[in-house]
């Protein structure tokens, strides 16, 4: 499947819901920073799916790389945002299992890439392998895409 019409189908069978429901449990992710001018605490709190954005059922489902363009419209459609890196941050002090990074490589959204089907294969495969003791309720920030609530 070309990329533009894998993109097409994650965003029409996500917003149908056809997701696991683990990442349908968003987690609470409470942060707290002191204003540089005023010296004031500012609290704030927004939620996060416990994991890498996934198509399927509760037993049989695979997480899908797609282009920040369908990330956006998904995270529109579900009143969610994309992350920031301070956000990524946040999410991987609150985590309760810290697993190693699995970054992608700077040109993953390239016709190049987008035409590697091992790319997707072995990156989903890496965050399973590093989270096979691990709970699936359990907050664990082994990939890159995160949806944020607010």
């Amino acid at each position: 499947m070309k990329w533009r019409e894998r993109d097409s189908f994650a965003v029409k069978e996500i917003l149908a819901g056809n997701i696991p429901s683990f990442l349908k449990k968003f987690k609470r992710i409470k942060v707290s920073i002191i204003d540089s001018v005023t010296g004031k605490t500012i609290n704030a709190e927004y939620f996060v799916s416990p994991d890498y954005l996934s198509l399927g059922t509760d037993n049989d489902w695979a997480r899908i790389n797609i282009t920040p363009q369908a990330a956006q419209k998904i995270a529109d459609s579900l009143n969610c945002f994309l992350p920031t890196r301070k956000i990524v941050d946040d999410i991987y002090k609150a985590a309760k299992i810290k697993l190693e990074p699995v970054p992608m490589f700077a040109f993953r959204d390239s016709r190049a890439t987008q035409r590697r089907k091992r790319f997707n294969s072995r990156h989903s495969k890496r965050c399973s392998y590093q989270r096979q003791n691990f709970k699936r309720s359990e907050t664990r920030p082994c990939c890159n895409l995160w949806m944020a609530q607010t």
